[in-house]
């Protein structure tokens, strides 16, 4: 008969309706509550006799699906009620294919997971849409639960650590034991310690002291099924050194992560100029690359791949405008269709961005115009939002949009700086949010109907008149 050693699995299986209703599950009328072990039936009435059912014979689905109902600190214990039991919580843990360490408010580390089905993830394309590349920042403070399956995490788990936000290699090594299957995995604000002892064999020699780029080896060897990689605010030494006797040798071909379509390095110092280059080469697939707020330094942006579609720069001081200049120029590179430029950028540089034909998305804050044209004329046909916030202008300016699919539009001024741009002509049918806070000398002028409205925030806008 079945061998229940766990009151979680019995609470599951029960009949009783107060179990069932704790458990989700509705109750059946044909299983007892305690099976009968000396004849190996079940009574429920008198008279009614319902073989017990061996775990061998459940299908492996039904099992993880009851397993999938337990919190994941049971599936420990169930893994010993039999070997099927065993093999369908080793598979619960396989279907697990995000996970985030993070360190809570408490200063404890805690690693969530979830699987696929239950991901939802920012898009490249347009902010507040909706694909599979990376965890949001947002989602990771949340506590999981059951009550928002689509966007919350199903499991949670404390991991030790002798202080607030560390943790040695060797337990970050046992926690990704568990999940044999990661396609999505996020660090952040952990200082790693500890000897790493895997992955230095397959970075340059020359590089071996760049802690940041021995980091991303080390997890995309760890875990050779990623898809997106988000290192925040991580820092750490047990990175800094390798013993020479593990380093690559010379003339060995370089690795290929060629799974990995999205990469966060953001708030780090580094990698440096030739670890940022033979990274780039490893993952020829790379769609989303953010850099934000990094020491990243590329030296030419040409070294990016192919695939790229979404890059972050804001906050990189290593990037110039002559390199964002080169990239948009470069046929290859032909497919961006999300770029957020540094900040300080001078307006010929977003011109120049506008001319890329697929253009989604385009942000860059504190642009300042480097000409004394009066009027300044935005046109693209397919760009969905458009962020130019806390523009420096040294003149009266009109800024005239021709946009027929923008959606969102951001042009808040700094709330100390009373001035922004004195007149705004809108050609936007399809706009959705409209932000021009504090822009003093404000004159709006909307040339096509906005049906599409839902948000206009236009705090601080004193000469503000509509036409």
């Amino acid at each position: 008969g079945l061998s229940l050693r766990d009151r979680s699995i019995r609470t599951v299986l029960s009949s009783e309706p107060e179990a069932a209703s704790r458990s989700g599950m509705a109750p059946s009328p044909e299983l007892s509550s305690e099976p009968e072990a000396a004849g190996g039936l079940c009574r429920d009435a008198p008279g009614l006799e319902v073989p017990s059912m061996a775990a061998a014979a459940l299908p492996a689905e039904l099992i993880g699906m009851i397993l999938l109902g337990l919190p994941p600190h049971a599936w420990g214990t169930v893994a010993r009620v039999s070997r099927a039991f065993r093999a369908s919580a080793a598979l619960c843990w396989e279907n697990m294919t995000e996970l985030a360490v993070v360190v809570g408010a408490d200063g404890r580390i805690r690693a969530r997971f979830r699987w696929w089905q239950s991901a939802q993830i920012p898009t490249s394309e347009v902010p507040g849409g909706r694909s599979t590349e990376r965890v949001p920042d947002a989602e990771l403070d949340g506590e999981p639960g059951a009550s928002d399956p689509a966007g919350g995490w199903c499991g949670c788990l404390d991991v030790a650590g002798r202080e607030i936000g560390e943790i040695s290699v060797a337990e970050l090594s046992v926690l990704l034991q568990r999940f044999t299957r990661l396609q999505s995995l996020a660090l952040r604000d952990l200082r790693l310690t500890g000897r790493l002892r895997e992955g230095y064999s397959r970075h340059p020699g020359q590089d071996a002291t760049d802690s940041v780029l021995a980091l991303c080896v080390y997890l995309l060897t760890r875990c050779p099924h990623l898809q997106a990689l988000s290192l925040l605010r991580c820092v750490g030494d047990a990175f800094d050194t390798a013993p020479s006797e593990q380093r690559v040798r010379s003339g060995q071909p370089p690795p290929c992560f060629g799974r990995l379509r999205s990469l966060q390095i953001s708030e780090m110092d580094g990698p440096g100029t030739a670890g940022a280059r033979w990274l780039v080469r490893c993952t020829p697939n790379l769609h989303l690359l953010d850099l934000s707020w990094s020491d990243a330094n590329f030296g030419s942006l040409l070294e990016l791949p192919r695939a790229i579609e979404r890059i972050d720069l804001v906050g990189c001081l290593a990037v110039g405008e002559a390199q964002i200049r080169e990239l948009v120029r470069s046929p290859e590179h032909g497919s961006l269709m999300h770029v957020s430029l540094p900040s300080g950028m001078p307006f010929s540089v977003v011109h120049t961005c506008l001319q890329l034909p697929r253009l989604r998305a385009l942000e860059c804050s504190g642009a300042y115009s480097d000409g004394g044209a009066p009027r300044i004329a935005i046109e693209h046909a397919e760009l969905r939002a458009l962020g130019l916030s806390a523009l420096l202008l040294n003149h009266a300016c009109c800024l005239e949009l021709a946009c027929p699919r923008l959606q969102r539009l951001d042009l808040r001024q700094d709330v100390f700086v009373f001035e922004g741009i004195s007149g705004l002509s809108l050609a936007c049918p399809e706009l959705e949010l409209l932000d021009v806070r504090w822009n003093a000398q404000l004159q709006l002028k909307v040339t096509a109907p906005m049906a599409e409205l839902r948000s206009a925030l236009l705090e601080g806008c004193a000469a503000l008149s509509a036409h």
